[in-house]
């Protein structure tokens, strides 16, 4: 029941990070399933097909995503259930 609890208790501080980790983890998922899902959902090539622009995106993906993993922790361990 404390589980229930503490999701009762979240508030935008825990939702907004929460749903930040989910996008990007997204995002790295589907560069690792398919490099050039970007190349396909734009229709444009930055980097010639390379695929530089892709794994830069995706590094990047990674860094919000722990980033943002971080910050959800820190605010799941702060909500206080009565």
């Amino acid at each position: 029941m404390k589980f229930r609890a503490r999701l009762r208790a979240a508030d935008w501080s825990f939702w907004v990070p929460f749903a930040t980790t989910v996008i990007a983890l997204f995002f790295v998922v589907m560069s690792l399933v398919d490099p050039q899902w970007i190349e396909g959902l734009f229709g444009e090539s930055p980097d010639a097909g390379s695929g530089e622009a892709e794994w830069w995106i995706t590094a990047l993906a990674v860094g919000v995503a722990a980033a943002a993993l971080a910050v959800t922790r820190w605010r799941w361990r702060c909500i206080r259930v009565a």
